[in-house]
């Protein structure tokens, strides 16, 4: 398997970081009682929108911890 070298500037990692500390909708229905409909009420586009900022919230955590920088 490859192996690859990554170098991050001081602003990127400080906005990855911005990123993997928001909260996902689910995370924030967790802690509300909410409910996903809350957000995107059966609207598809919204939905959509909610599952890709979803995932740059996951990809920046996950890329953090390979890191192995805090978020």
């Amino acid at each position: 398997m490859p192996r690859f070298t990554i170098e991050l500037t001081a602003d990127q990692i400080e906005s990855l970081q911005h990123t993997a500390q928001r909260q996902t909708w689910q995370e924030q229905c967790d802690a509300n009682g909410d409910t996903i409909d809350h957000f995107a009420g059966g609207n598809v586009d919204d939905a959509y929108n909610g599952g890709t900022y979803a995932g740059e919230i996951e990809a920046a955590r996950q890329l953090l911890t390979l890191l192995g920088l805090t978020w």
